[in-house]
């Protein structure tokens, strides 16, 4: 007779036992999957691909094989991104230090792609300190070193240009308000003299004409009585004078 404690007991090893198969099944759903796209990748179909490797994630969203191939397929589509956030999820998940290193070194040329030099660098030297012997990282990381000096370059000088223009804007806007200051001035004094003359014309309106002096006809025939009686004076004067005029005589010399 089957007790109620054995009948649970055998439930509980059922129940588990249909689990590990579900388990085992899905695994191998999975694989079967990542399989397909892997396929679908070999043959340069990155797009159906990267459709397979997303099936796969919605049985198991924490497969890191998956991401890691789906971050492949995204780098090829050139969507360089999303391929370098898949592959530090990879770098944070995975505990195989060699898997570890090639995520590191696959964002790093996922972010060279998207000209993020300076992040770029630093995902090579991450996969360098777990695999100190990988040329590739060497060889990528002193490309990556080499771009991003000639940005910081570029940055700098178009920095330098930038002020040198701000600088001479400046330069020109000082020259344009002291050239207005300078016209301004001009309109100014111009006002000042026109006014200035403006009032002294005013002035000499304003003051009193010189006036001929004003004689009474009494006073006139008194001043040309006297002149008359000058000239008659003068007349006699040059009369007497004549008169007193000796003429000499002629003597004969017998």
């Amino acid at each position: 007779m089957v007790t109620k404690s054995k009948f649970i007991k055998m439930k509980n090893w059922i129940l588990l036992l249909l689990f590990c198969c579900s388990i085992s099944l899905m695994a191998q759903k999975e694989r079967a999957i990542i399989r397909e796209g892997n396929e679908l990748y070999k043959a340069g179909k990155y797009d159906a691909a990267n459709k397979k490797f997303d099936e796969a994630l919605k049985i198991n969203p924490t497969s890191i094989e998956a991401k890691f191939n789906k971050a492949d397929a995204l780098y090829q589509l050139k969507k360089y991104d999303d391929a370098q956030k898949l592959y530090q999820q990879v770098t944070d998940l995975s505990g195989d230090k060699n898997t570890k290193a090639k995520a590191f070194y696959n964002m790093g040329n996922a972010l060279l792609k998207a000209e993020k030099y300076q992040e770029s660098v630093d995902a090579y030297k991450k996969s360098l300190r777990i695999n100190p012997n990988d040329a590739d990282a060497k060889y990528n990381l002193s490309y990556a070193l080499k771009k991003l000096k000639e940005q910081q370059n570029k940055d700098k000088n178009n920095k330098d240009k930038n002020n040198k223009d701000q600088k001479d804007k400046n330069n020109d806007n000082k020259k344009d308000d002291q050239k207005k200051k300078d016209e301004d001035k001009k309109k100014d004094d111009k006002g000042k003299g026109d006014d200035q003359k403006k009032n002294e014309e005013q002035k000499k309106e304003g003051q009193p004409k010189p006036q001929k002096a004003k004689i009474s006809k009494e006073q006139a025939d008194q001043i040309l009585k006297s002149l008359e009686a000058e000239e008659k004076k003068l007349q006699q004067k040059l009369l007497l004078q004549k008169m007193n005029v000796k003429k000499r005589k002629v003597e004969k010399d017998w």
